[in-house]
């Protein structure tokens, strides 16, 4: 493994220990394990940024051994990199934020939600049903998104666009059903 993916994953595996360490806290002050579902989005929103933010401060610096034409072209392919990066940390970003602020609006006056019941029952400890567990996956399913950020070697092509895409598809089609459910629920509180 190289330096540079192990710089990542660590970094990935603090941001999502600090963001279940708040998790917890925030459970425990409100006395429901559900919040963990907010932290779901949250937290791939701020292993994105984390991990941008890094590459950003790694790379932000220029060579004193270079000549001016090398660092022109050194500086150009870092443009390009720089603008796919936060690209990714966007879509991210959008997705995770949405996700968060649906899930948060939704919980808004209720107790705690029934399946974080059914785990309760069957295994208290909050950490090893809930936090590791989920934490675990957060890390996995981020990890597209982690190599996309530290592992980009090519300027912004066709692929890119299509795949910018392909997420704002995804992205409106994932946040319908979340709409069309807080329409219906409006409609039926008048």
């Amino acid at each position: 493994m190289s330096f540079t993916l192990f710089v990542a994953l660590a970094l990935s595996i603090v941001t999502v220990s600090i963001a279940m360490s708040l998790t917890s806290f925030a459970a425990w002050r409100s006395g429901r394990w559900s919040v963990i579902d907010v932290t779901w989005g949250l937290g791939f929103v701020a292993i994105a940024l984390v991990n941008r933010l890094t590459l950003s401060a790694l790379t932000g610096h220029a060579a004193l051994w270079r000549s001016p034409a090398e660092q022109a072209r050194v500086d150009a392919l870092e443009r390009a990199f720089n603008t796919r990066g936060w690209v990714l940390v966007l879509l991210v970003s959008v997705w995770g934020l949405r996700l968060a602020w649906h899930i948060y609006r939704r919980s808004i006056g209720h107790g705690e939600d029934p399946r974080y019941e059914a785990i309760k029952a069957r295994n208290p400890s909050y950490a090893r049903a809930a936090l590791i567990p989920q934490g675990v996956i957060m890390l996995f399913v981020s990890l597209p998104v982690i190599v996309g950020i530290w592992l980009s070697h090519s300027l912004i092509g066709p692929l890119f666009w299509i795949g910018l895409a392909v997420s704002a598809c995804v992205s409106r089609l994932s946040a319908m059903p979340s709409w069309r459910r807080t329409k219906a629920t409006r409609g039926a509180d008048r």
